[in-house]
């Protein structure tokens, strides 16, 4: 058995992988946001972070795909 499995244990990948951001998220976003000079940028909450909720809840259902819009984008106009 691997050390990471010992570590783990029986833990869901899912639930892994989902707190594996959150732990992400508030180490980056959270603390960045604690400083004064940062507030102006992280107080409109609804402009940044719910759209990219949104994003990643059809991202993990697989509605769309990883860079689908940049896809469709580039292949504007040109026939397969």
């Amino acid at each position: 058995m691997s050390p990471l499995n010992l570590w783990i244990g029986n833990i869901n990948p899912i639930m892994l992988s989902l707190s594996i951001h959150i732990r992400a998220f508030f180490s980056v976003v959270v603390s960045s946001c604690a400083h004064p000079v940062n507030w102006e940028q992280c107080v409109r909450v609804d402009q940044w972070l719910l759209p990219e909720v949104k994003e990643g809840y059809r991202l993990w259902t697989g509605e769309i795909t990883p860079y689908e819009r940049e896809r469709i984008y580039l292949n504007r106009g040109v026939e397969p």
